[in-house]
């Protein structure tokens, strides 16, 4: 290899190609143990993103979030709380919650086809605002909540297109949100007893 060819020359080196990730490469790394099967990473874009660490305020508002819907599915849904959604072959991250039809197993769901996705961010807010709202509009799924742990603020995203939400509002604690697609199930963060956070309080 030349590797003075450029030196000189007046051209910049070309930028380093960057190698995208299937569902299916993923899943050959966990078997390989390349990737652990308990390691906290998401298939975002193709690439494989390792997520913060999950702190005890997250996981108390997910389980309270997740535990309002169990209660009163009434067999219209499904909940599945941190389950692979595939999206397409190189999108497979893992919502907090996903509610789904209630004949559907978890591992078929796909994103026109699930009912919400909803992502209780601490750390994880910006990406979750972002990148990841981006990628669920892209394929299709119908609504997602972002909860900020935090603030105690839930931002509801609605009218998915090619390049995102058209709909985003930030709904406050006491007031009730009901999803699009389950009619009369309305809550609020407030019932769920929780403080405003300040700093870095987790």
């Amino acid at each position: 290899m030349n590797i003075h060819a450029n030196i000189g020359s007046g051209r910049q080196p070309a930028e380093p190609e960057r190698r995208r990730f299937t569902v299916d490469d993923v899943r050959a790394m966990v078997r390989a143990g390349i990737i652990a099967e308990d390691e906290n990473v998401e298939l975002i874009d193709g690439e494989i993103i390792t997520m913060a660490a999950k702190s005890p305020r997250r996981d108390d508002m997910r389980a309270a979030v997740a535990d309002f819907f169990s209660d009163n599915r009434a067999g219209a849904f499904r909940v599945a709380q941190e389950a692979a959604l595939r999206l397409a072959d190189d999108w497979e991250p893992e919502p907090d919650i996903v509610l789904i039809p209630a004949q559907m197993r978890p591992s078929q769901a796909r994103g026109s086809t699930v009912l919400l996705v909803i992502e209780v961010a601490v750390s994880s807010l910006s990406i979750d605002l972002d990148v990841k709202a981006r990628g669920y509009a892209a394929h299709g799924v119908r609504e997602y909540w972002v909860v900020d742990a935090k603030r105690l603020v839930t931002h509801v995203h609605r009218e998915p297109g090619p390049d995102g939400y058209a709909s985003v509002r930030e709904v406050a604690a006491d007031t009730e949100i009901e999803p699009t697609l389950i009619a009369g199930l309305r809550l609020r963060l407030a019932q769920f007893g929780f403080d405003v956070l300040d700093g870095d309080d987790v």
